[in-house]
């Protein structure tokens, strides 16, 4: 799957400006970019790091033990804070104080919505 479809192929699932940027990091330091991109919190653009190294023809073998290896370390480290912190993690987002006030979760009438009218008592 690496490798087909090129830079044209990326085009089409890139935006020029993002693309670009990844050219130079790739160029530059491809290993380091795959690896943060294996370890890095969801927002980052893990496909189009992964999918950029593949198209600019960077060994997938290197390709794919990085990978392996940042994802080796990280998620291990996730699983320990995890067990560590997931309880009590749940326990604050369960709580009132993270929730609010339960009126708030309820759905607001179309009239409230539109006329600003109080149909509920506080």
């Amino acid at each position: 799957m690496c490798g087909e479809g090129g830079e044209a192929g990326l085009e089409k699932m890139v935006k020029k400006q993002r693309l670009d940027r990844l050219k130079k990091q790739i160029d530059k330091r491809a290993a380091y970019a795959v690896a943060l991109a294996c370890i890095a919190p969801p927002p980052f653009p893990f496909t189009a790091v992964i999918g950029a190294a593949g198209a600019l023809q960077y060994p997938r073998r290197k390709l794919f033990s990085i990978a392996f290896a940042a994802r080796l370390v990280w998620f291990p480290i996730v699983s320990a804070l995890a067990v560590e912190f997931g309880r009590q993690i749940l326990a604050i987002v369960k709580s009132n104080a993270f929730l609010g006030d339960d009126r708030l979760h309820r759905p607001v009438p179309a009239s409230k919505r539109v006329f600003g009218h109080r149909l509920d008592p506080p």
